[in-house]
């Protein structure tokens, strides 16, 4: 089978594979923040299988693959969310609600990408508030995490390709990279 988009499709594979191995060394240090990065790898693998293979709503197998990706993505937000209010159980029932209203948002109303981008970068910001007491040590790394992960987000959602042969989704993801590993690295270090 030929792949329909084969860059965008490889680097969301390695961009997966990288979550995936800095979410089990997450895990080997009994750090909680694992399950962030197992979400975050198994939304890129779902996104590659779509780009790869399909690249269109129009279809059921489109539908399978586009909806768990963009409500992965969403789930991370609830992750976040949950490990910066340790885990509250009143936090917790909020945060099912509001998955079950996006999850049928993004089956009934958009599938579009930047809604799990916004509510990612909104989680990312009360992170960094969360953790404000801890910087400037580890600071620097969510400082620079924030740059490089916005940067990616322009990148992709303005369509900017650099005039490199390669489509800003791709583009997106090699950008992406480095930025989730300033992210493990600064959630490797933070206090929980």
């Amino acid at each position: 089978m030929t792949l329909l988009e084969p860059g965008v499709f490889w680097t969301d594979v390695l961009l997966g594979a990288l979550m995936f191995g800095l979410g089990l060394d997450l895990r080997r240090s009994g750090n909680p923040w694992h399950r962030l990065f197992f979400v975050l790898a198994a939304a890129t693998w779902f996104g590659a299988a779509y780009h790869g293979f399909v690249n269109t709503t129009e279809s059921w197998l489109g539908e399978a693959l586009w909806t768990p990706t963009i409500v992965l993505l969403a789930l991370t937000t609830a992750l976040i969310v949950d490990e910066i209010t340790s885990r509250d159980r009143r936090v917790r029932m909020a945060l099912a609600i509001a998955m079950a209203v996006y999850v049928v948002i993004a089956i009934f109303v958009s599938e579009n990408f930047v809604w799990p981008l916004v509510l990612q970068a909104l989680a990312v910001l009360a992170m960094g508030v969360r953790y404000r007491n801890q910087f400037p040590h580890p600071g620097w790394l969510y400082l620079a995490f924030l740059a490089v992960d916005a940067a990616a987000v322009i990148v992709q959602q303005a369509g900017i390709t650099l005039g490199l042969p390669w489509s800003h989704n791709t583009l997106f993801h090699l950008v992406e990279m480095p930025a989730i590993v300033l992210l493990w690295a600064f959630l490797k270090r933070v206090r929980p």
